[in-house]
């Protein structure tokens, strides 16, 4: 069974459907909803049926991918949980040249370098622990090759903005999403 939904906003474009399919792809043991007109609450219910605990939505920003929020989901209630990612830029693995797609990713760990800011290493673990995932802060990806199906890697472009990578963890080469978010409002 699952442990993460993804699903998105309200009557989302092109560009948000494909980037919650690829997300999706991405993660281990994920399964993309079509939200259609669901309420959120009837959505929390379908995550418990399909045996997730964990609904991510994909909202949007001038038609794009403009933010994730990450829902946790219990028998009676759900409730947010940090970080509320806001999304300053997607690039599409099918945008991508040089990629290796994962068929089924059954594992994937969180990782940042050991000599990133503060900042994205405090996302990071936030990210990991909201998404229920391992965590890994490393100097070199030798640490990590192999040790599961995709890597997230966490990098820093410039003062307040962070890379998120999915990296196969056999070759090193892209394997779903480029997401550039705002690390400045993660909380």
């Amino acid at each position: 069974m699952a442990r993460i939904i993804v699903s998105t906003c309200r009557e989302p474009g092109r560009r948000i459907r494909s980037f919650s399919k690829e997300l999706a792809a991405s993660l281990p043991d994920a399964i993309r909803v079509n939200r259609g007109k669901y309420p959120l609450g009837e959505l929390a219910r379908i995550s418990l049926e399909l045996g997730a605990d964990t609904l991510i939505i994909v909202g949007s920003r001038k038609g794009n991918p403009g933010r994730l929020v990450i829902y946790r989901i219990e028998e009676d209630q759900y409730y947010k949980v940090p970080p509320l990612i806001r999304i300053r830029g997607v690039k599409l693995l099918r945008e991508i040249d040089e990629k290796s797609p994962v068929s089924v990713v059954k594992s994937l760990v969180v990782t940042c370098s050991e000599g990133m800011p503060d900042e994205v290493k405090e996302f990071a673990e936030s990210l990991a622990g909201a998404l229920r995932l391992p965590y890994v802060e490393i100097t070199s990806y030798d640490e990590v090759m192999n040790s599961a199906d995709i890597l997230l890697s966490l990098t820093h472009r410039r003062e307040g903005h962070i890379i998120l990578k999915f990296l196969n963890a056999n070759d090193l080469k892209p394997a779903g999403p480029l997401i550039r978010v705002d690390a400045r409002r993660f909380r």
